[in-house]
């Protein structure tokens, strides 16, 4: 049987007090949903799955923790998010130290880049990394820097496996860049859609919309015109009010009540005739820090 780490906050069989499970997984219920994706593809019968290593990447001197795992494991699988992103360029240089000194394959499954609207130089081909929403980036001293960080995490995960799996053509056109050979940069989106398995099928309904549609959409406040506020009232909410009233115009001119907080939006009426529609927008929040667990 295959001993196999996952670099995960939690396993997702286990059941943890809000707080605690909060700050295991930096505020961010994502780092819960990629990982379970995995974690439920690698469930076999031939496979022995522990949970952890999810803050490996902060120790100062991971040398008897690596001992510990090589003696123990058989490969250590890395499921990612944004993880080439300037922001996190220390954390990536320690995770970069724990893949080189791990004994056994490394598997990365969903890595992507974080960057601009215009990530891609059209006439270089270079991709800059940056603020996602924007066409801010990085100046080219910390760029440079993150990009040597990139090369050589990718250097030592591709030694020890045959193929990186990243999240999207701009992330595999930027490691390309790089200098890596397209063959072994797999793309494969987020690791997410294998929650349920290799077969994920998508049906799009045509159907218009009427007086029972459902609508949802989120604001992230970082993207340009989201952000600050007006008489109290986020500029996040204000726009979600105005594109609800747009939706719904064309199918109803009931007056329309609406109950806001900073973080979301219910729009609706009381009528039995009333749209039952629902706008949710989504806002990042400030992400706790916290310890995780690391086997």
């Amino acid at each position: 049987m295959k001993k196999i780490l996952i670099r995960s906050p939690q396993a997702p069989s286990e059941r943890l007090d809000p707080i605690t499970s909060t700050r295991r997984i930096g505020s961010n219920l994502g780092n819960l949903l990629y990982i379970n994706g995995v974690y439920r593809s690698l469930s076999t019968e031939s496979a022995d799955i522990t949970a952890g290593a999810f803050r490996a990447h902060s120790l100062e001197d991971p040398a008897e923790w690596l001992a510990k795992v090589n003696k123990r494991f058989d490969r250590f699988v890395v499921p990612m998010s944004n993880a080439f992103r300037v922001s996190f360029s220390e954390g990536l240089e320690g995770l970069t130290r724990i893949v080189e000194g791990l004994d056994m394959p490394v598997t990365v499954i969903g890595v992507g880049a974080q960057a601009p609207v215009d990530a891609v130089d059209p006439e270089t081909g270079r991709v800059r990394m940056g603020r996602t929403g924007s066409s801010s980036s990085a100046n080219d001293a910390k760029l440079e820097r993150h990009d040597d960080v990139v090369r050589r995490f990718v250097k030592a995960v591709l030694e020890r496996s045959e193929s990186i799996g990243v999240r999207g053509p701009i992330t595999q056109s930027y490691l390309v860049s790089l200098g890596f050979d397209a063959d072994r940069v797999d793309v494969i989106g987020c690791p997410s859609l294998f929650t349920w398995g290799p077969g994920l099928r998508i049906s799009k309904g045509r159907r218009p919309l009427s007086r029972r549609s459902r609508v949802s959409m989120n604001v992230d406040y970082r993207v340009a015109g989201m952000g600050g506020s007006s008489s109290g009232t986020p500029r996040s909410t204000r726009v979600s009010r105005a594109l609800f009233r747009t939706l719904v115009r064309p199918v109803s001119s009931s007056r329309m009540r609406t109950r806001s907080t900073s973080r979301s939006v219910t729009p609706g009426h009381r009528s039995t005739r009333s749209i039952r529609s629902t706008v949710k927008v989504g806002c990042c929040t400030t992400r706790a820090r916290g310890r995780g667990s690391i086997p």
